[in-house]
Parts: C-alpha cells; structure tokens; sequence
C-alpha cells in the first residue's frame, strides 16, 4: 500500500512541480481535510506498485486531489478486487478504467485521466493479416481476463478469424506469444513494451503491427452510493484541469514515460 502525503508527493516530483507544491504547502495548514483509500492493480508502466510513487497515473490521481486539500493512500490489489471494493463503498474509488456500459449505471467517471492505444504485438517472423478477409481461425489472439477485447479485436473475435485466448495476466499472453502458442497479444502500446523487455532477449524479435486496434480513455471511478461521490469526482475533476493547465500533468508523464 502507498500513501502520499504532500510532504512525500514535494519531494518526490521533479522540479517544475516543486514550485506549486511549496505553494500549497505555505498556504495549507499542514493537515488534510480527508484522507482517500482508492484500489488500483498492475498496470505498468502507467500504474505499479513497483514504480515511482505508483507510477505516473498514480501520481496524477494524488496531485489532482492535493489540490483540494485531500490525501491519497493507494492499495494495489487484483483488478477485479479493486471493482467489487469501489462497488460495495469498502474503498473510495478506483483507476484507470475505461467506461463500458456495464458500470454506467453504478459509478461515477472522472474527466479522461489518459488516451490508450491498443497495438497488437507478435513475433516479426510471423506473417499476420487482420483484415476482415483473413482466413476463418487463422489469428490466435491473446487478451486476459478481465481486459474485454475491444474495436478490432472484438469485431475479428466476432467474425471467427481470431481465436480469443484469455489467461490470467498480460505476462501470460506474452510467454505464449515466445512460445508460439499464440499469434498477437492485444495490449496497450507502452504496456506491451514493457513485458516484451521484461521477457525477451532479443526485443527486436518482436513487432508492433501499424493497425490501431482500439483507442480509448480510462478514468478515476466512484461509486454512486458513496455519499460524497459527486463531490469528490468534481474535486479531483477541477484538480485535474489545474494539473494540465500548469503544465505539471505533461511533466509528470515526461518525467516517467518520456512523451
């Protein structure tokens, strides 16, 4: 579990940052209004508890909310725990999600916290068509539990041109991939980069095919029986435009991913 107090959140963030940190210090009594428990799971290089104060959307989630005097304590747990403890209110929120119809009804969404693109990743000797008129069952396709096939993948999945594989992690689609087991692996782009360092000698014995599979945004959730629910997503909502309006939301993404 990590929790960010201001003191930590100014110390750890890089320069440009410091200077609205040493603000908010100065006119801030020191201690915060409230304090938030907010779920996430294992998302790297965007979300980890192995990262950088969580990783860069975590530090996103926290400086949006210092900026209305609230603290942040994170618990990294498996996704599907993060949902079911957001839904029955046993924590305050959780992130990133995108929005699927299935939680419309029992959450609240924050303002996009970031813009994902879905790349599929396969071995550069292998030869892959995606199109429409490829061979019925010809693409062995890896998506994990819990990561709903989505555009492109979800239409060819539907059409019976991919076969959809679905083990328990991203790391798994990525060891069946090496092994031949499958023939892409549908992930974020900077996801998949980073297990295809983490699992192959030679990275260049993998590509990314140009086709955009899916492009979507994720988002802070809350649920709609939290009594302060509405407030809290307008109170991190407004943070969030502070953090991209000052040029620290950029920042922090520069700092941590590059870009």
């Amino acid at each position: 579990m990590i929790k960010f107090h201001i003191n930590d959140f100014c110390n750890n963030v890089r320069s440009s940052i410091i200077v609205s940190c040493l603000i908010f210090l100065n006119f801030s009594s020191g201690a915060f209004a409230e304090k938030l428990l907010i779920g996430t799971g294992e998302f790297p290089p965007y979300v980890s508890e192995n990262l950088n104060m969580g990783g860069p959307l975590s530090q996103i989630v926290a400086a949006a909310f210092a900026k209305s005097d609230i603290q942040v304590e994170l618990d990294f747990i498996p996704w599907n725990r993060a949902f079911k403890l957001a839904e029955s209110r046993r924590i305050d929120a959780t992130f990133p999600w995108a929005i699927k119809s299935d939680k419309k009804g029992d959450f609240i969404f924050s303002k996009p916290l970031f813009i994902f693109e879905h790349k599929a990743f396969a071995l550069k000797s292998k030869k892959i068509d995606l199109s429409e008129k490829a061979a019925t069952g010809s693409v062995n396709l890896c998506r994990p539990q819990g990561y709903t096939p989505q555009g492109l993948a979800k239409k060819l999945i539907a059409n019976g041109v991919a076969v959809h594989f679905a083990p328990p992690d991203v790391e798994t689609c990525f060891n069946m991939l090496k092994a031949g087991r499958v023939d892409i692996v549908v992930v974020d782009k900077l996801e998949g980069h980073n297990y295809v360092e983490k699992l192959f000698s030679n990275v260049d014995d993998v590509k990314i095919l140009d086709t955009v599979i899916h492009k979507y945004s994720n988002h802070l959730l809350i649920s709609k029986k939290h009594p302060q629910g509405a407030q809290l997503i307008k109170d991190f909502d407004i943070g969030l435009d502070k953090l991209m309006e000052s040029g620290e939301y950029q920042q922090i993404l520069f700092e941590e991913l590059g870009f």
